[in-house]
């Protein structure tokens, strides 16, 4: 095996090797849950960007914002940097969705509590509920019935798009998760 580990016992050796040999679809999953919702996900401590060193103008106020909040005036180059990437992710996965997924008219997203919510238009059932809901073996017709206020047009509109992605694309999650251009859709 490449890059022994030596505080490993040969019993665990053996175990790995044996892990190593299995075809993907014989080994058992069942305890890790496939992850949905990767909202809250984070970018791994030990990935490093390559920075670069550049001059660059801000309004006072907002170096004085970053400044203010950053603990003894340190770190808050870091703080922008992190605000820009933030902004950089979102526009570009919102920019990643073919447009004619965001004029859909099946949908609107509501406010609540803080929270925004994807809902079929003029109801409040929620649209994730909907790949959930096939996913776990129900049929199209059985969600109608346990769902009367969605139509069979609004129904069959969202199964164009591929479930995981509207799981992801429709899941309940804070306001400021959301693109700007996703709460010009009522």
């Amino acid at each position: 095996m490449k890059n022994e580990d030596a505080s490993l016992t040969d019993e665990q050796r053996a175990e790995l090797a044996a892990l190593a040999e299995l075809p993907e679809d014989e080994i058992d999953t069942t305890d890790i849950p496939e992850v949905l919702d990767w909202s809250h996900a984070r970018r791994a401590d030990l990935y490093r960007p390559v920075k670069q060193q550049i001059t660059l103008r801000l309004d006072a106020d907002i170096v004085a914002w970053f400044k203010e909040r950053a603990p003894s005036g340190r770190g808050y180059q870091t703080d922008i940097n992190r605000a820009l990437r933030e902004h950089m992710d979102r526009v570009s996965w919102w920019e990643a969705i073919p447009a004619s997924w965001k004029a859909v008219d099946a949908v609107e997203c509501v406010h609540e509590q803080g929270d925004a919510k994807w809902v079929f238009r003029g109801t409040s059932v929620p649209v994730s509920t909907l790949s959930l809901e096939l996913k776990g073996g129900a049929t199209l017709e059985r969600y109608l019935a346990e769902h009367p206020g969605v139509d069979r047009q609004k129904a069959e509109a969202m199964l164009d798009y591929p479930a995981d992605l509207m799981g992801m694309l429709f899941a309940s999650g804070r306001p400021e998760t959301w693109p700007a251009a996703a709460w010009n859709n009522s």
